[in-house]
């Protein structure tokens, strides 16, 4: 056997990546004038003019998610990232899953990988930025350990497991702190709720994984969930941040459809919400949904970024109590800026226009737009992304 078919049955187990222990915290990267990336005197141009100043007090990241369609809209998007990680000290990018449509990848040899990741994200200085990805369920179609196995051949991307943690120092000019941040996987998650292939999306095709998507699978998942939120609780971390793939609220059009046809979603979505309030988690970042939402409940603030690249999905024109904000339509990619009291998000589209800035605030203290006196932005109708 090659190294490589080696690598694609490796099982290794969850870990916990510090900057002391990692790769990741990538070094300040000098452009071709000499000046720092992500700096105050780092080049600005036309269209960064109009983005948020970086803010040297505050740690930095993207995150991009439902990208991975090969098409124009990821392309320009990709393009777009790029000249953010010529403006911003950005130290990781989250992958919110759906990285490879449709049926995510063979092996570690997949041109899928080539074509649809390192040609599109590994040019300096992004590629000096490390990826940290979560799994979706078009992935989760294809070998997820290949693409775990994957994170020994690329540069970038960094996917040390199924599910794992990741710490990053909030700079002292900023207040301080430790951001944590806990990557997990939503569809080995749901194989605990699963009763019959019948329950849940792609259920034919995830039964040829067994080891990746049935009920052990899932519950030695939601075991390792419920211990990791414990431990964070207990460490008094700066900022609880929870990654995965598919939404636990959702104002798209096709989510309360996709309830009624998948059960084990409705399942799977319940029980994080009651797990994500009780350890006061302040933030759940996932994608899914190819939309821009933020819902508050419980006082845990809900953040769908699903607009890396494929088709825009239409959003309800009746938005859920918990929405904040909503916004479809428009394919890019967030900026975050971290300090001790606030994640400043902003949206930028694949032109580089701002489509929306939000602040949002530690557990407990944000608001619905209802709880406001306000409404949700009306959406618009999707745009196709080819």
């Amino acid at each position: 056997r090659s190294s490589l078919e080696a690598l694609v049955d490796w099982k290794p187990t969850p870990v916990r990546i510090t900057p002391e222990n990692s790769e990741s915290q990538s070094p300040d990267v000098k452009l071709t004038d000499s000046k720092v990336r992500g700096s105050s005197e780092a080049p600005v141009d036309y269209i960064t003019a109009t983005w948020p100043e970086p803010n040297p007090d505050a740690l930095q990241f993207f995150s991009i998610g439902d990208q991975g369609n090969g098409g124009q809209a990821q392309r320009q998007v990709a393009s777009m990232l790029q000249r953010a990680a010529n403006y911003y000290d950005a130290k990781f990018v989250l992958g919110l899953g759906d990285n490879f449509y449709m049926a995510g990848v063979r092996n570690v040899k997949d041109p899928l990988l080539r074509h649809r990741f390192e040609a599109l994200y590994t040019k300096d200085p992004l590629g000096q930025i490390p990826f940290h990805p979560t799994h979706g369920d078009h992935d989760a179609v294809g070998n997820v350990t290949a693409l775990v196995a994957y994170s020994t051949i690329s540069k970038s991307w960094n996917m040390p497991d199924h599910y794992y943690e990741l710490d990053f120092p909030i700079p002292e000019g900023g207040g301080g702190g430790n951001f944590h941040v806990i990557v997990t996987d939503s569809v080995r998650l749901e194989g605990y709720f699963s009763e019959s292939p019948d329950d849940r999306r792609f259920g034919d095709a995830l039964q040829h994984h067994p080891e990746d998507n049935d009920y052990n699978a899932g519950l030695k998942h939601a075991e390792w969930l419920t211990n990791t939120l414990e431990e964070s609780v207990k460490n008094d971390d700066t900022w609880r941040v929870v990654v995965g793939h598919r939404p636990v609220i959702s104002g798209s059009a096709r989510f309360l459809n996709d309830l009624r046809s998948f059960p084990v979603e409705a399942k799977m979505r319940a029980w994080l919400r009651d797990k994500l309030a009780a350890s006061e988690v302040d933030l759940f970042l996932d994608g899914h949904d190819h939309t821009i939402q933020w819902q508050c409940a419980e006082g845990v603030n809900y953040v769908v970024n699903g607009i890396g690249g494929y088709d825009t999905h239409a959003l309800r024109r009746d938005p859920p109590e918990e929405a904040v904000y909503q916004h479809t339509g428009k394919h890019g990619f967030a900026i975050h800026q971290v300090t001790k009291d606030v994640i400043q998000t902003t949206w930028i589209d694949m032109r580089g226009e701002v489509i929306k800035t939000i602040d949002i605030p530690h557990f407990n203290q944000c608001k619905s737009a209802r709880e406001m006196g306000a409404k949700p932005m009306e959406p618009p109708p999707p745009s196709p992304s080819n």
